[in-house]
């Protein structure tokens, strides 16, 4: 098979074309350049892409266009003498790279037998789990884990040569069968084991449920037996006692009679009677009437000494007020009475100077009248005014004191009205009471509250009477149903045995019946011992499988042992030729177990060291020795050869050696060499011009 193109829309591919030609391929691009990217396209487009992982590191996330465009691929390859053109595409978002087609390149003609399944093992020749052990070789992924494909090709070719045969499909269905048949607590034969047990404990339960049974039967017929013959007893027993009975329920007729008389005269008696809460109403109206006349009268008394109090309120208030009136004289408003003499004493001197000497005396009469006003006018107005303000003071005094009087007044008419109200309010209780009272008792005359008091009390009294009368009767009536009933609920010694009997029985009765359902429950013990029969048949043909399993699994390891034995030296024959290339004939010695883990020895040592113990860049030559071996047993010859950055752990000169042994192998293999170094273009370029294709790709071209 030769790869000729790759085209992708895959990841960080957009549409992006890998040219590719016979023998080696040297593909140098820097790290994130898409490396990775190109192999696991190569892989989808042969293979398929996964649909059932989940996680952003399946391959359907991981590699999921970074345009958003749909995940497509295109892969031109020649194979079995064909050149045909697969393409995987997306239609639909759930099922990426779902669609598929293989043909002519060149054409619309399809491949016969090609499919989306069976692409890429028609083009290589082996199964997925194969190619990704041998073809497809990466850095991070250069040991081999076991798998049984894997192993069922490399037996095939150093045994019979069928590919239908691995040790680890058939241990695995071997032991599938013996934990069928017993795995811990699981299996068929624990499962019939504990089934047997519940047999043979069924078995023991209903033989002692049947024992059981028995003893109830016996017992349940005898209380019965006990219980016929106390019923016998029981009836004897009663005939005896009847006349007894009869006599007691004459007695208590009697009696029932006589209370029932009784209760009818006293209802007779009390027929005008109130009832006994009006009685009882009654007299504690009485018995408050006397605080209530007292109450009343008090009421009374502050009336009368209230209205006292409001007349002399009064009459002090019209005396205020009547002190009130100015006198005459102050009211007139004249001039004062000495003012007015001096005036006329002064018009009298001067009316007799003017008729005595009108010219002498009439001057000094005129000046004696104006010395005598000028002197006197002023002296009656100083004394006007004093008499004013005293007058103002006297007023607001006695201003003072009628307002006083008329508060009195005001607050001795309030208490008057409050007082004849509270008067009034108790007279009207008062008399309402007292009309109540008499309304119970119309025939007793207005006034006589002893006669009300008799009579309610007499009433009660009858009441009570009537009452325990009736108690009387009731408990009469009542001992007459006892009496009558005496012969049913006689508590005799006979009585009480024979209800223990009855509550014996009762118990016996429900245990047989509890006894009874187990054994319908647990079925028929001649079937039960039957199927007991059956599993252990069962039991012993399950164990012969078993130790037959047992016997088969450890002929199988023993084969196995010993194909082992022819296994691994062939393989590691093999890996040491190589590993010897690759690391410049230092180490000669491979040892491989039926795991395909690998230890390795020089030439100069004795022993072999396990990988775990080698340097990381030789436990990488030597797995990559073990890959190119499994590829050269399990690969056709023509088959490519894939490596992602297989070299990169490796020094210079195991490096060369490496090339120079890949180079030996592209005579006959396309390989597709990834590496993000420049040494091995380097070398190849110095060593072998012109043998080898180079392919280089930056960043940026790769959209990175």
């Amino acid at each position: 098979m030769e790869l000729k193109r790759l085209t992708g829309t895959f990841g960080v591919l957009e549409e992006d074309t890998l040219v590719l030609s016979p023998g080696l391929n040297l593909i140098h691009a820097p790290n994130e350049s898409g490396k990775s990217t190109w192999c696991a396209l190569l892989r989808v487009m042969l293979y398929g892409l996964s649909t059932r992982a989940r996680g952003a590191a399946a391959d359907k996330n991981r590699y999921a266009p970074w345009s958003g465009r749909p995940m497509q691929g295109v892969l031109e390859v020649a194979a079995n003498g064909v050149d045909l053109t697969v393409t995987r595409t997306t239609q639909r978002s759930n099922a990426p790279m779902g669609a598929f087609s293989a043909l002519r390149t060149g054409t619309a003609d399809p491949v016969s037998g090609v499919t989306a399944a069976t692409c890429g093992e028609f083009l290589t020749g082996v199964p997925r789990e194969v190619f990704e052990r041998s073809a497809f070789i990466r850095q991070s992924g250069l040991a081999i884990d076991q798998d049984p494909e894997l192993e069922r090709r490399i037996a095939a070719l150093i045994t019979s040569g069928e590919e239908d045969t691995s040790y680890i499909e058939a241990e695995e269905r071997l032991r599938k069968q013996l934990n069928r048949r017993r795995h811990n607590k699981t299996g068929l034969l624990p499962q019939l084991e504990r089934e047997m047990a519940e047999l043979r404990s069924a078995e023991d339960t209903g033989s002692q449920l049947k024992a059981q049974l028995t003893e109830a039967q016996e017992a349940v017929e005898a209380l019965e037996q006990q219980q016929r013959k106390l019923e016998r007893q029981r009836a004897l027993q009663a005939q005896e006692g009847q006349a007894q009975i009869d006599a007691a329920v004459a007695a208590q007729e009697e009696r029932v009679r006589a209370a029932e008389e009784a209760v009818n005269a006293l209802r007779l008696s009390a027929a005008g009677v109130p009832d006994r809460s009006a009685l009882e109403q009654a007299l504690g109206t009485l018995a408050t009437l006397t605080a209530s006349q007292a109450a009343a009268d008090r009421a009374a008394q502050s009336l009368a000494a209230k209205e006292r109090q409001a007349e002399e309120a009064r009459r002090q208030r019209e005396a205020a007020e009547a002190q009130m009136e100015p006198p005459v004289s102050e009211r007139s408003g004249g001039l004062p009475a000495a003012l007015l003499a001096a005036l006329l004493v002064g018009v009298l001197a001067g009316a007799a100077a003017y008729f005595l000497a009108p010219d002498i005396l009439l001057p000094a009469a005129l000046g004696g009248l104006i010395l005598t006003a000028a002197v006197a006018v002023p002296l009656a107005l100083r004394r006007r005014k004093a008499s004013r303000q005293e007058r103002e003071q006297a007023e607001a005094a006695q201003t003072q004191v009628v307002s006083q009087a008329r508060q009195a007044y005001d607050q001795a008419q309030a208490a008057l009205v409050e007082a004849r109200q509270l008067w009034e309010d108790l007279d009207g209780a008062l008399r309402q009471s007292t009309e109540s009272v008499f309304a119970l008792f119309p025939q007793i005359p207005r006034g006589d509250l002893e006669g009300v008091k008799r009579a309610a009390r007499a009433g009660l009294t009858l009441h009570q009477q009537l009452s325990q009368a009736e108690a009387e009767a009731a408990e009469a009536r009542q001992q007459l149903a006892l009496a009558r009933q005496a012969p049913r609920q006689e508590a005799g010694p006979i009585d009480g045995a024979l209800r223990e009997v009855a509550d014996r029985l009762h118990a016996a009765q429900g245990t047989l019946q509890y006894l009874s359902g187990r054994m319908q429950a647990l079925g028929d013990p001649a079937q039960l011992e039957v199927e007991r029969a059956e599993k252990e048949e069962q039991h012993r043909c399950l164990t012969g499988e078993y130790e037959a399993l047992r016997l088969a699994l450890d002929a199988l390891a023993d084969a196995n042992s010993q194909l082992q034995g022819r296994f691994s030296p062939e393989l590691g024959k093999k890996s040491a030729k190589i590993f010897a290339k690759i690391t410049n004939e230092k180490y000669n010695k491979v040892l491989l177990s039926r795991e395909l883990a690998a230890s390795a020895g020089t030439a100069e040592e004795s022993v072999v060291h396990d990988v775990l113990q080698l340097s990381q860049g030789t436990a990488d030559q030597l797995y990559l020795a073990v890959r190119l071996a499994v590829c050269d047993m399990v690969l056709p010859a023509d088959h490519p050869l894939i490596l992602d950055d297989a070299l990169t752990s490796f020094d210079d000169e195991r490096m060369e050696a490496a090339l120079r042994y890949l180079m030996e192998i592209s005579r006959q293999r396309q390989i597709l060499l990834f590496t993000c170094q420049e040494r091995e273009g380097q070398y190849l370029a110095q060593a072998f011009p012109g043998q080898y294709h180079t392919i280089s790709f930056s960043k940026q071209e790769s959209k990175i």
